[in-house]
């Protein structure tokens, strides 16, 4: 038998237990709430061909569930959401460079980068320029939120892999030892995106004008960007 003394404080420690249970469930139930936002959000984003003005705060409600209000108080500004769904690019995407580098059989690791980019925006195009297509404006660092902050962040991590590579090439004498490595780097993503930018909207015109090959034109371009750091 349990003396008085040690019965209240099991009694105590279940009400605890189930305080603390159902904040649990609050927290899971809150972030699952977000992520379904932003899941209807993403799903109009690519449905209006990634014109996030052309989504409005109404057509999440309905396509999310969840009244205004409610989105509101999870997001209290609509851009918070376009973040987040770039966020969820940003995660898919370095996931694929990880997965891809590695069976990936180039020596040079900054090609694997660049054709792992490649192939990133051939088979999830929305994710690739939801990302590439955002405009950044004076407001993005005048009000830092939780969501910019970590947008941010992964956009310098996808900035590191080519960082990485540029350094890892000139320690093993592929590039120039006297390069400005910051500035090798913002040159080889705007060479990238620019390429596949191009790629996107005038492939037809390249094909039909020149007669030349999508794949070839990538690895021959993409070669050149590699080759211009020697």
């Amino acid at each position: 038998m349990y003396n008085q003394s040690i019965l209240s404080i099991l009694t105590v420690y279940k009400k605890e237990g189930r305080m603390m249970n159902s904040i649990s469930r609050q927290k899971r139930t809150k972030e699952q709430n977000k992520k379904d936002i932003v899941s209807a959000t993403e799903k109009l984003l690519f449905k209006h061909n990634l014109d996030y003005k052309s989504v409005k705060m109404n057509d999440i409600a309905i396509v999310s569930g969840f009244t205004k209000r409610t989105i509101y108080s999870y997001f209290p500004k609509k851009e918070d959401i376009h973040f987040e769904v770039m966020i969820n690019a940003y995660l898919k995407l370095h996931k694929y460079l990880d997965k891809n580098m590695k069976h990936d059989s180039d020596e040079n690791e900054l090609l694997k980068i660049s054709k792992a980019f490649y192939a990133f925006s051939e088979e999830h195009s929305n994710y690739f320029w939801v990302i590439m297509d955002y405009q950044n404006g004076p407001s993005d660092f005048a009000e830092i939120t939780t969501s910019i902050k970590k947008c941010y962040e992964l956009g310098e991590i996808t900035m590191m892999y080519i960082r990485n590579a540029i350094i890892k090439g000139i320690k093993l004498g592929e590039f120039r030892k006297d390069l400005d490595i910051e500035s090798s780097v913002l040159r080889v993503w705007s060479f990238s995106t620019g390429l596949l930018n191009t790629l996107r909207v005038k492939n037809e015109y390249i094909k039909n004008y020149y007669h030349i090959n999508k794949e070839d034109f990538v690895k021959d371009s993409l070669c050149a960007i590699v080759n211009s750091l020697k």
